[in-house]
């Protein structure tokens, strides 16, 4: 009986990547002609880890970009709100000053 380790590259095309696992089949080779695999695992590349991990920290950016963006709007609607909150006051304060001046220009 032998035993056989074949190593195969497969490779995949994940998102905008193309992406290499190693396939690992341990195999024995009975004197008769049967094959009998004993373990079959695939394991990514080195270049493939280096893109995995390249590919979680720029969604990890991405993410807090997103989330600086979403405050930074959530700060921008607050402070519209509150200039037209402003603005409506400051429009009946103008508006109560023109109907005074009115009445001291016409006499009442």
């Amino acid at each position: 009986m032998s035993s056989i380790i074949i190593k195969i590259l497969i490779p995949l095309l994940v998102n905008p990547f193309l992406t290499y696992f190693i396939c690992i089949i341990d195999c024995q080779v009975s004197d008769s002609g049967v094959i009998t695999c004993l373990t079959f695992n695939f394991r990514m590349s080195k270049i493939e880890r280096l893109n995995d991990r390249v590919a979680k920290l720029l969604t990890q950016a991405v993410q807090e970009v997103l989330e600086l963006v979403k405050e930074t709007v959530s700060e921008y609607q607050q402070k519209t709100v509150r200039t037209q909150r402003e603005n409506a006051s400051l429009k009946r304060q103008l508006q109560e000053l023109q109907s005074v001046i009115s009445k001291e220009t016409t006499g009442g």
